[in-house]
């Protein structure tokens, strides 16, 4: 499965005001379905019409409740800044009103100097999970995604705890599609990032500590996740960012996430 979210054809026939719709992916084209969240978890089913994929202006995929994000999940990471090897995942928060989709702006604060990016793969939640053991977690997952994890890197340095330097709005863009199956294998995916075509990470989800279902199923123990959440699972390293860059997010089997910074 290949799913999107978008935003109605501002010169299309839809009403004025229309919410966004989803479309399961078919090649270069994009059949419209029924929304992945409305049936505590059963498939999208395709409803039509269709739309050349190129042409929709794709939004993040969920309206999460919350974002929960894990750190210091590579072994890379954990070796290279010779950390302590962790037992359990480290989690922490972004706020929904972080979450931007592809081809939306990075707004940089104006009390910030430094700017970073972290490419992640994501996870979204299909229905309701607590306490969801790691062998029945596949159950509650839609599918898997791109995630940029934004921070005010200064910021970090000076106050140490992540909710500010990392819930600024738009510092958790997202997408641009939800795969699930297709051989899409969520620990062992090549995971990149981009700024202005040139490459700044690059590692394999292979390397994390945790396999990204524990990773997921911990989150569900600490607390309830709920349909369209989303889950990122922490990266491999930090890239600087200028104003007026272009930073791009790339997993195989999923695609290209890409938005452009713009200072405010």
């Amino acid at each position: 499965m290949r799913l999107v979210r978008f935003a109605p054809p501002r010169d299309g026939d839809w009403a004025h005001g229309a919410p966004p719709r989803f479309a399961l992916v078919e090649g270069d084209t994009a059949v419209e379905c029924s929304d992945p969240f409305a049936g505590d978890g059963a498939p999208p089913q395709p409803t039509g019409p269709e739309h050349e994929l190129a042409s929709l202006r794709l939004l993040a995929p969920s309206t999460p409740t919350k974002v929960v994000c894990a750190s210091g999940t590579y072994r890379a990471v954990i070796v290279e800044l010779k950390k302590a090897w962790p037992t359990e995942p480290v989690i922490f928060l972004k706020p929904s009103t972080a979450v931007i989709g592809t081809g939306a702006a990075i707004r940089w604060p104006a009390e910030a100097n430094e700017l970073t990016h972290e490419a992640e793969l994501a996870v979204v939640i299909s229905r309701r999970a607590t306490n969801v053991p790691p062998e029945q977690i596949d159950d509650h997952i839609l599918g898997y995604t791109c995630a940029n994890d934004v921070t005010t890197w200064d910021i970090l340095q000076r106050v140490t705890h992540f909710t500010r330097p990392k819930g600024y709005d738009t510092f958790c863009p997202v997408g641009p599609v939800v795969v699930k199956g297709e051989g899409f294998d969520p620990d062992d995916a090549g995971i990149r990032s981009y700024v202005n075509g040139a490459v700044v990470l690059d590692t394999r989800t292979s390397d994390m500590v945790f396999p990204v279902r524990e990773i997921v199923s911990f989150c569900s123990r600490v607390m309830t996740l709920l349909p369209g959440d989303v889950i990122s699972t922490g990266a491999c390293g930090v890239g600087q960012l200028a104003a007026g860059d272009l930073c791009e997010i790339e997993i195989d089997g999923i695609g290209r996430l890409g938005n452009r910074v713009e200072r405010l």
